[in-house]
């Protein structure tokens, strides 16, 4: 279980998302018209995003708010194919996962 708070993962995971995505804070708080305080301040984890902030946040960062709101570092690989996947796609990917576990 990750001992890391929800809000510091996010605000961590922010951070790394926009450098990923080779913006700056100000292009980031240009992009959603807000300023690039709240930006250092998403990432600073003193202030907490809303849903719909954090959903902006991910799109503009290529990622989803799943990733960014996943427990475990290492699912957001998984979480990011599932977030293409079709819901055939998934389907097969639940029944696989259902058959792993019967074994």
């Amino acid at each position: 279980m990750n001992t890391e708070p929800l809000g510091a993962r996010v605000a961590r995971r922010l951070r790394d998302a926009r450098i990923q995505a080779g913006m700056t804070v100000r292009e980031a708080a240009a992009e959603l018209a807000i300023s690039h305080t709240l930006i250092v301040k998403y990432e600073n984890g003193v202030v907490a995003p809303s849903f719909e902030r954090l959903q902006s946040l991910a799109a503009i960062y290529r990622t989803s708010a799943a990733a960014l709101l996943a427990e475990r570092d290492e699912a957001i690989p998984l979480l990011a194919v599932l977030d293409q996947a079709t819901e055939e796609e998934i389907a097969q990917f639940i029944q696989l996962m259902k058959h792993a576990h019967e074994d």
